[in-house]
């Protein structure tokens, strides 16, 4: 499932959805992970990702996360520089 979010800012005004990432979207995770400085994940590590896209399938953000027993550590949350500021994180 994906969820249509309308983001309105001072910025800009735009849409774009939050879908859970699939193995197609690694090539554009791993280039917004290196865009903003942080590792990416370890082969052998299962780390999941729900992406932010816009109209386009244009990858404006991504969170990450991996699961330990009953708890997940949530791990790179990045949006885009030129994406900033028009409340993806928030979504």
């Amino acid at each position: 499932r994906s969820a249509k979010i309308m983001c309105r800012s001072s910025k800009q005004a735009g849409r774009f959805q939050i879908r859970r990432a699939t193995s197609a979207d690694d090539e554009s995770i791993h280039a917004l992970l290196n865009h903003v400085n942080l590792p990416l994940p370890e082969p052998q590590e299962e780390v999941g990702f729900l992406i932010a896209e816009d109209t386009e399938k244009t990858t404006k953000g991504c969170v990450g996360w991996q699961v330990f027993g009953n708890c997940a550590l949530i791990r790179s949350l990045a949006v885009h520089s030129s994406h900033r500021g028009q409340g993806i994180a928030l979504a």
